[in-house]
């Protein structure tokens, strides 16, 4: 192994030194020894030297230890946090995508005349998004509602002139009253009401 001395790998296998001339005499408590030179004579001279260790090891039937028992139990419990999970759960998204509630505030908002900025704010404020995440814009808007069947009404203009464009706006009143008797759930009429006071500063 890399980095880790042939002294260090003897001490982890219970070897002490016992004596150090031209040669390292290590010895275990069973009287096991393992000689080796005091300087290597090549580069090779560390694997060569694990492996004669490892035979050794073999040779007196115990186990070649070759890294310290913590650094090994991290290791193994590094490898099992990296390992990838087949049944991991399917991610949540953190917001919503339109459903038949969404769609149901668009038309409404249509019938009534809501500017396409207030019906995509009201959208967004629920916590509507796209599926990649991203807020809608008004021009996502309008062709949801096409697709609903609901188009923008744009005034009718013949040759040059032109008809004045017919007040569509509803009073306060009006407008929160068809909220309060349209098939909406209780709860989407008590939030889109509160959307009401809100941009009314009430």
């Amino acid at each position: 192994m890399r980095g880790v001395k042939i002294e260090t790998l003897l001490k982890l296998n219970n070897f002490r030194l016992v004596r150090k001339n031209k040669h390292l005499v290590w010895k275990d408590p069973a009287g096991n020894t393992f000689v080796m030179s005091t300087t290597p004579s090549d580069m090779h001279a560390f694997t060569m030297q694990r492996q004669e260790l490892a035979r050794t090891m073999k040779k007196i039937g115990k186990p070649f230890i070759t890294e310290e028992p913590i650094k090994l139990k991290e290791r193994k419990e590094m490898q099992h946090f990296n390992t990838p999970r087949i049944a991991d759960a399917p991610k949540k998204h953190a917001f919503k995508l339109l459903d038949d509630e969404a769609n149901r505030i668009m038309i409404e908002g249509r019938k009534n005349h809501w500017p396409l900025k207030r019906i995509t704010k009201a959208i967004t404020d629920l916590g509507y998004r796209s599926a990649t995440g991203r807020e809608y814009n008004t021009a996502d808007i309008s062709r949801k509602l096409a697709d609903l069947g609901h188009r923008k009404n744009r005034p009718y203009t013949k040759g040059k002139a032109k008809e004045a464009a017919v007040d569509t706006k509803k009073s306060f009143m009006t407008e929160l009253t068809e909220i309060i008797t349209s098939n909406l759930s209780e709860d989407m009429k008590e939030r889109m009401a509160i959307m009401m006071l809100k941009s009314r500063g009430e």
